[in-house]
């Protein structure tokens, strides 16, 4: 029996082995779906005479590698050396010995408290095999820390990104269908706004409206229709994604409705967190090996997001909204695999509109790499009609969008909307773009047009100024709004990055922005717009760390979505820490409204069993200092390490309450112990590179100037000067040889050579 690879994971295969010939290490990034594990079962598979073990993320990937095992007719008895483990497995038990090493999802390796065990499991194998899975080795969260140079020293036997598999055929390219199955509650809502107004001309033009809308969808195709029309296998494999179980149980049986007209016989199955992990393995198992003539479905609450491939899978069905971009190209994923002959299906009917452009955005990159690797044309051509994208109710979703705002907001509000933006804006009227009364103002233009418009409302418009004439500076304002929405739009598709000066069509236009800005010449309204965007008058300075954040609050977003609207402690990993840590800046008063109001959108953040957890935690730190001679842990501790950082934090920031601290002071001289362990391992780590510098230059000293390591070294002779160094310290410096003599004579030298060049010049002075 062999294992047997697809051409892109035998190149990869390949150069792996040449790979390891030169280095112990290797890493090989292919996105999800592309059948990575099956390379490393390969080369665990040519080498299991040798110890081995494969590392993965979670049991779920566990027992998938188990399945791809008995899939290619082997079992795990033809890996008699292979032993499967966790990353959080590692915590307790990273002293293993072993020949060869699998990192699977080795990004992971980078969160804080898998980052030591993995480390000190790599330390105890430093002769090993280390082989690196993975479809994102960026961790964007973290400093953009890309885990394939910090592990692998950046050696990458292959790297093929997502759009790339797709234009090269690794991966099907999918059909996208957006089809809602229902507008209920939305009519429902803006039934009642219609109601509750008083102004009874509006109302019956609103209603006049809501007839219309409720017509356009009457005469929509309907959801069972949908499904009829594009699954056309009867006897196809679905996942369905449910919000939590609750909405599984509600959504079960109407969904099951919607497939009757494709096959009476409809087979269902469950998994979600409230049953026991035996369950939820054997309903996976069961459904991954399952072939028979019924429609096959697999409803899911938060179990197949990442890291789980199903075979044969046909489709997704989206029943949850998310406006994570992340956790929908996760559900994505789950459709696509190498080595599929069909078109995989997405059904997203729940009006995810706005992931709906990171679709967009994937198939334009699909075909500009065709294009540009000279694929023929009828390849492209292909592509383009494979890479389907339907969406036929995005005219819905905008009319009902439109009718729920106008049901907000009564024509005497509108015109107090306007009446203070005509105030605030130097008498100038809002462009047709601009948000609710853009729209409202040109609808009264048109209704004075045919004569529809009353004389009281238009003698209060005319109160305002010359609204119907004024538009000497909308054309202009009208360009500048169709610039700033293609700047949103780039910034949208670039994960809030702002683009460079070079960039065509935007990239000069925001340096005139900026420029406007600086000679006063730019509005107020356009500031702030622009300001919505991020940083754009600073640019790249603080751009950084605000996409670090935003991409670290989606991962918490999914997380509150995923466990019924909780929010996570604070070992929780990736999440938890830098969750605990937002509430501190809030406390601090050092978050910033933006970052507060996305919080705020995701429920009471600031609310939770606090108490109860900052006395687990000092029970915690308290069992430590007992257990290691009265010693505090450093910072690098898992849990109370950081957490002991925190409090200290706390108290410099009066942010700690008097109870707290005094119990902390019970256990010794806490609020130093952190700090004095982390300068020494610092002043260590500095000490070392001096000693070695001295070694490797025949006993000399680095030059005070210039290089960071004499700077560091001219600062401890100033500390021996003002007797600041500790004896500990001294000591060890001392044992290097005179650390403390400077180099007078090359000063003396300069002192003469500007002397006598201040001679020459006086003397020229005087001829």
């Amino acid at each position: 029996m062999e294992i047997e690879l697809y051409k892109h994971n035998e190149i990869a295969y390949e150069k792996t082995k040449e790979m390891f010939k030169e280095t112990d290490r290797c890493a090989i990034i292919h996105p999800t779906g592309t059948g990575k594990s099956y390379i490393a079962l390969k080369w665990l598979f040519d080498n299991k005479d040798k110890k081995a073990i494969y590392v993965t993320s979670h049991l779920a990937i566990k027992d998938q590698l188990e399945r791809t095992i008995r899939d290619n007719d082997l079992s795990l008895e033809d890996f008699p050396n292979l032993k499967i483990v966790t990353y959080s497995s590692l915590l307790h038990n990273n002293d293993m010995k072993t020949d060869l090493i699998v990192l699977d999802e080795f990004h992971r390796a980078g969160a804080p408290k898998w980052g030591e065990a993995v480390k000190r499991f790599l330390d105890n194998n430093k002769e090993s095999k280390v082989l690196g899975l993975t479809a994102t080795p960026v961790r964007y969260l973290n400093r953009n820390r890309d885990m394939s140079d910090e592990i692998f020293g950046g050696n990458v036997a292959s790297h093929i990104t997502l759009p790339k598999a797709i234009a090269e055929g690794i991966l099907p390219p999918p059909t996208y269908i957006n089809a809602i199955y229902s507008f209920k509650e939305e009519i429902e809502k803006i039934e009642e706004k219609i109601s509750k107004i008083t102004d009874k001309e509006r109302q019956k033009e609103l209603e006049e409206e809501l007839k219309l809308a409720k017509r356009t969808i009457e005469n929509a195709e309907n959801i069972e229709d949908i499904f009829k029309k594009y699954m056309t296998k009867a006897n196809g494999k679905y996942l369905v994604f449910c919000r939590d179980i609750n909405h599984l149980e509600e959504m079960k049986d109407e969904a099951n409705n919607w497939f009757k007209q494709i096959n009476k016989n409809i087979e269902t199955h469950y998994m979600h967190s409230l049953e026991d992990e035996d369950h939820n393995k054997y309903t996976l198992d069961r459904f991954h090996y399952i072939k028979n003539d019924n429609l096959k479905l697999l409803y899911s609450v938060g179990m197949l997001n990442e890291g789980v491939h199903v075979n044969d899978i046909d489709g997704v069905i989206m029943l949850r909204p998310t406006s994570s971009p992340i956790l929908y190209q996760q559900q994505l994923g789950r459709a696509l695999t190498t080595g599929k002959k069909h078109e995989p299906l997405v059904f997203d009917v729940v009006n995810n509109i706005e992931c709906l452009k990171d679709i967009e955005l994937l198939r334009d990159t699909v075909i500009k790499i065709m294009e540009k690797s000279n694929k023929p044309k009828k390849e492209i051509q292909r592509m383009e009609e494979t890479f389907k994208i339907i969406d036929d109710y995005k005219n819905i979703s905008i009319l009902i969008k439109e009718l729920d705002i106008n049901a907000t907001y009564g024509w005497n509000e509108k015109y107090e909307l306007l009446k203070q933006y005509v105030e605030n804006h130097n008498g100038m009227f809002p462009p047709m773009s601009e948000p609710i009364i853009g729209n409202w103002l040109d609808r009264q233009k048109q209704l004075y047009k045919k004569r529809e418009l009353s004389k009281e409302r238009k003698d209060k418009l005319n109160e305002l100024g010359d609204w119907l004439t004024s538009y000497r500076s909308q054309k202009e304002d009208e360009q500048w709004d169709k610039k700033y929405e293609l700047l949103k739009e780039y910034v949208e598709n670039h994960n809030g990055k702002l683009p460079q000066n070079r960039e065509p069509i935007i990239g000069n236009w925001l340096i005139w922005q900026k420029e406007k800005y600086k000679k006063g010449e730019l509005s107020k309204e356009k500031k702030e717009k622009l300001d919505k965007l991020g940083d754009w008058l600073t640019s790249y300075r603080n751009q950084k760390e605000d996409e670090q954040w935003d991409q670290k609050y989606e991962l918490l977003k999914e997380y509150v979505e995923s466990h019924n609207e909780k929010f996570p402690v604070e070992q929780e990993p990736e999440i938890g820490t830098w969750f605990i840590h937002q509430k501190q800046l809030y406390k601090n008063k050092e978050l910033s409204e933006r970052r507060k109001i996305k919080l705020d959108a995701l429920g009471d953040w600031l609310k939770g069993k606090h108490g109860e957890q900052w006395s687990e935690k000092y029970e915690l730190l308290k069992q430590y200092i007992e257990s290691h001679n009265g010693q505090f842990p450093p910072h690098q501790e898992p849990i109370i390490g950081s957490w002991l950082s925190n409090q200290k934090q706390a108290y410099k920031n009066e942010g700690l309450s008097k109870e707290r601290k005094e119990k902390l002071d019970e256990l010794g001289n806490w609020l130093i112990s952190c700090e004095a362990i982390k300068n020494e391992e610092e002043w260590d780590e500095k000490y070392r590179l001096l000693k070695q510098y001295v070694e490797n230059h025949h006993g000399k000293f680095p030059p005070q100037n210039g290089q960071r390591l004499g700077k560091w070294l001219s600062r401890q002779k100033q500390l021996c000067k003002n007797e600041k160094l500790s004896d500990r310290r001294k000591a060890k410096l001392d044992a290097l040889g005179d650390w403390t003599v400077t180099n007078r004579k090359k000063v003396s030298n300069v002192k003469n050579i500007k002397e006598e060049s201040n001679v020459k010049k006086a003397n020229k002075t005087k001829k």
